[in-house]
């Protein structure tokens, strides 16, 4: 039987990085791991949430790192606000 994988909608993928960078920064393999994302198929997402100021790049060691902005976070907590208002 063939498994066919339903593609998650661009918004939830957003949201996930943002929630997971809230917990904590991370490295952009690890997040894409996080992501379960391809690196490739994540870091166009990294690069929309970081032009629109949610997201920023540190270095840290020598080695890029994500966090999340003041705005990010923010845009998260209205964006959870709404989930829990029409999830099933």
């Amino acid at each position: 039987m063939l498994r066919v994988m339903k593609r998650r909608p661009s918004i939830l993928i957003f949201m996930r990085i943002l929630e997971l960078l809230r917990e904590e920064p991370r490295g952009p393999t690890r997040l894409a791991q996080s992501v379960n994302l391809a690196y490739d198929k994540c870091a166009p997402y990294l690069q929309a949430l970081e032009a629109k100021g949610l997201i920023r790049k540190d270095s840290r060691e020598g080695k890029d790192v994500f966090a999340v902005t003041q705005d990010g976070v923010q845009v998260y907590l209205d964006w959870q606000k709404v989930w829990e208002k029409l999830k099933p």
